[in-house]
């Protein structure tokens, strides 16, 4: 089982419970060793995990782009005069 799919259950609240919110039983879910591809949506509205949370190796751009995000700094605000602030 790999990490992705230890998230989602985690954060659902254990295997059955995200069975229940799936429709599906948990062992269905027992014998998956990540999250398919085609329950990441269901899995995203179901427990609030993002896709690229749960399958990082179709997201690699989307993870790269997020990081460099959020580790660019912001522009200084100025003021009506043009001074920054």
């Amino acid at each position: 089982m790999d990490s992705g799919l230890k998230i989602a259950i985690r954060t659902a609240g254990g295997m059955r419970s995200l069975g229940r919110k799936l429709g599906i039983s948990h062992n269905a879910i027992r014998e998956w060793d990540r999250v398919p591809y085609s329950w990441l949506i269901a899995i995203e509205k179901a427990t609030g995990v993002p896709p690229h949370k749960l399958r990082p190796e179709l997201y690699r751009n989307y993870a790269r782009k997020s990081e460099l995000r959020n580790t660019q700094e912001t522009p200084q605000q100025s003021s009506r005069d043009g001074v920054p602030r």
